[in-house]
């Protein structure tokens, strides 16, 4: 029979599948939890602020559908500003997105937040 090599270790091994690729299941888990923290350790620098964001906006709306905070209040929560999920039109208008929850700017300069139930 033909010998392979495990992806993880790189040892030889006779397989007893046509598709086995590793030569246990332990590797074959460690392997895809490397190829998988890889992944994440390079989404980190963005996923962190957006979850810190999403949860202070969970306990600044607590149930309401919209609420209105200064830039320096949600500041001083420590509200990341420059890290969205997407844009979404809003009455005809273009703003900021976090998951469920849109951004807009006021002309006064303080931040609405409504819970997007769409």
């Amino acid at each position: 029979m033909e010998t392979i090599s495990d992806l993880l270790t790189g040892e030889k091994f006779v397989p007893s599948r046509i598709n086995q690729r590793f030569q246990t299941p332990k590797n074959r888990v460690l392997y895809y939890n490397k190829k998988a923290k890889k992944i994440r350790l390079l989404k980190s620098n963005y996923d962190r602020p957006l979850h810190k964001n999403y949860m202070i906006l969970l306990e600044l709306l607590d149930g309401k559908e919209e609420v209105v905070f200064s830039k320096d209040y949600l500041l001083g929560k420590g509200y990341s500003f420059g890290v969205y999920t997407h844009i979404e039109n809003y009455k005809g208008k273009s703003c900021y997105a976090i998951y469920d929850f849109l951004l807009i700017t006021l002309p006064t300069g303080d931040i609405k937040f409504i819970k997007n139930n769409d």
